[in-house]
Order: C-alpha cells, then structure tokens, then sequence
C-alpha cells in the first residue's frame, strides 16, 4: 500500500545519455620531458612561441629583445645553458654551437604551433651534439579539411604596429599553411629618462605538403626574415697619449643601426611502416647575413654571412609502449663566408660535420626513464669523437 507521502512523488524521464571515453596524456609527468600542447595553446592567449618557451621548466629569459647583430634575439638559457637545440617539425634550426646559438622564437606565430616541448640533454644524442642544456621541439599544425584564416592587428605605445596573418589548408592529399608578421617598435622610456630604439621586422613562411594514403608525406617548406634596428654596442679607446705608456682603454658605449636577414629551405620525406614504426628523411639549407652599419664610432663594422646545408635520416622502433629505439646519421657544412669585427676580419670558413646515432629508451616507470646511447661525430675542425652516454631520470 502506498503512502500519502510517496503518492505525491513525481516521476521524471531524462533523455539518453551518451557516455564516452577520452584518451588522458600523462606525458607531462615523465622525468626531464615537458609539453605544451594544441589545447593548451588554444586556451592560453599566447601571442608567439616566445610567449610558450619563457613559462616552460627549465627555461630562463635572459634578456628580451631585438638589438641587431649578434644580440638580435631574445637571450633564453634552457636548464641553466646558452647550449641548447631548436628543432622545429624534425630539423635543426639554430645554429650549431658558438655564441650565435639563439633562436628568434617571437617570429613563430602561436596560431601554426601544435605543440612546444622540451626535452633532456639525453635527446641530443638523436639531434645534435650541442645540446648541453637540452632540446626546444616545436612542431607546427597540419591543416584539417577545409580553408581557416586568421588575421591579428596590434597598436600600442612608443610607436608600436603589429601585424599577423595565418592562412591554413587543405583538399584532398595536398595541405598548406602560410604566415606573414611584421612588427615595428619605436624609442621607450624608463623612469622619466627616454631610451632610443627602432625595430622593424618582416618574416613569412610558407609550408607545402604532399600525402600518399596514411603512410607517406612529403612536406616543403620556406621562410624568410629581414629586420633593421636600433642597437647599442661598444668598443674601446686609448686615452693615453704616451705611446710608451701601456695603454689606458676607455670603453665607448654608442648607438648603431643594425640590419639582419635570413632564409630557410627544408624538403622531407616521412614514411610511416607501421603504428611504430617510421623514418624521415631531410635534406636543409639555412643562410644568415647580420651586420652594424658603418659609423662616426666604428672605423670598420660587424659583419657576419653565414650558411648552413645538410641532411639527415632518422629511423624510430617502438617494441612497445615503454621501449623505443631510434638511429639515424646526419651530414651538415657551416660556411662563414664573410666576418669581421674590430679585431679581425676572414671569408671562406668551412666546417663539415658527420655522424652517426644510436638512442635506446625505456620508460621504466611513470616517473622513472632510462636512456642509453651511442654518437658518433667527425668534425673536420675538431676531429672525430666517440660520446657513449647512459641517464637515469627520476
């Protein structure tokens, strides 16, 4: 018999509900290995890739902005190093070594990156030999079925412009992206003192790719830079009028115009064998030409050309889940074709470097990765060296 109280209950029908499950990433939790992926990106209001690399672990900002020549990029130092690789969509993009090793990260548009990571100095065994502090690997978006473009237009004090198009692509086995920025900024002030500075920066890229089924891809892609600034440098002066007398240098700190321009060609071949099994093939070539201009202050301006080409092929195994394997060899040539500074001036500087790779990674536990492996480098200046390396990450 029911009651008074449960004959006044009412009854209510839902609509079906559809329950599914969704892949979680614990990648974030494995030792030495931090990612910054698409979702993040989408929902973190980020401006360019140097936005994303200066709030990653491990990374240092050092100094930001454009000052020409060989300070012309951000200053990042990754765990503590100014040695670190930028590999972007598999290729090495700074430049080996030496202190012109920075990466202009801000001409990266937030819109083309699907994911930004950064990982332990064990992964330069696999990208190169420079990277005491770690590798930055950036991969840039494939565009989906369909046309998106996306324009931006920033203003703001001390004569700032800004300006940001993104166009994706896709139809049928063809797929494209291209990028265009240009971003001005005029003298600032600090307290009530003003601070010359001129920034003029232009760059595009453009990206073009080529799919046979789900196996294969062939991908070409172009960039360019030219920038012109405002810069601050130095030199020293002798004030002793006494040749006799050792010299009494005096350091002269002074304003210059600074000019910079850069191209970049990268054609790659990816092959997919297998759900793990993959190899990729690239062949690059990357040009630089930074330089002060001559002035009242400078009998003899910095002047720096350099060129980089190469290849590379690299083979990855995964056994399973926990165990990859990957080798490959590499072959690159750094060409100064022209330097000169206060002090010296040469042309037709040649330096080529070949090696061989074997990694072996295993993911023992989530917060616990071993990693063992094996380079082989012959360096026409350096010579040849053997670097066997085992890492245990906690």
């Amino acid at each position: 018999m029911k009651t008074a109280a449960a004959a006044g209950e009412a009854e209510f029908y839902l609509e079906p509900m559809i329950v599914t499950a969704a892949r979680y990433d614990n990648s974030a939790g494995k030792p030495g290995y931090y990612k910054v992926d698409e979702k993040k990106l989408e929902n973190g209001n980020y401006d360019n890739a140097l936005d994303v690399i200066k709030q990653l672990p491990g990374v240092t900002l050092m100094a930001r902005g454009a000052s020409g020549g060989m300070n012309a990029y951000s200053k990042i130092l990754l765990n503590g190093s100014d040695r670190y690789l930028v590999i972007i969509d598999g290729v090495r993009s700074n430049w080996n070594g030496s202190s012109y090793n920075d990466f202009d990260f801000s001409v990266l548009p937030a819109g083309m990156l699907e994911s930004v990571e950064v990982l332990s100095s064990a992964a330069g065994s696999v990208y190169g030999n420079a990277a005491k502090g770690g590798v930055i690997r950036i991969t840039t978006k494939k565009a989906v079925e369909g046309v998106k473009t996306s324009i931006n237009l920033e203003t703001g004090s001390y004569g700032r412009e800004q300006e940001n198009i993104l166009h994706l692509g896709k139809s049928g086995e063809w797929s494209w992206s291209v990028y265009a920025r240009k971003s001005i900024m005029g003298d600032y002030s600090s307290a009530r003192q003003s601070i010359p500075s001129y920034e003029n920066v232009e760059n595009a890229g453009i990206k073009l790719t080529k799919a046979w089924g789900e196996t294969a891809d062939l991908t070409l892609s172009y960039s360019v830079f030219s920038g012109r600034y405002k810069s601050k440098i130095f030199n020293y002066k002798n004030t002793e009028p006494d040749e006799t007398k050792p010299p009494k240098l005096f350091k002269n700190i002074f304003m210059t115009d600074a000019r910079k321009t850069e191209d970049n060609l990268t054609l790659e071949y990816e092959r997919k064998f297998s759900d793990t099994e993959n190899n990729i093939v690239g062949i690059y070539r990357r040009s630089s030409n930074a330089a002060y201009d001559r002035s009242l202050n400078v009998e003899r301006p910095w002047l720096l050309d350099l060129r980089t080409e190469g290849f590379f092929d690299r083979y990855s195994k995964q056994w399973h889940p926990k165990h990859t394997l990957t080798g490959g060899v590499e072959y690159y040539k750094d060409q100064v074709l022209d330097y000169q500074d206060l002090a010296a001036k040469y042309s037709d500087g040649t330096v080529i470097s070949k090696a061989v790779h074997l990694q072996d990674s295993w993911q023992l536990a989530d917060s616990v990765k071993a990693v063992g492996s094996l380079r082989q480098d012959w360096n026409s200046y350096a010579g040849s060296k053997l670097s066997p390396a085992l890492s245990l990450e906690y």
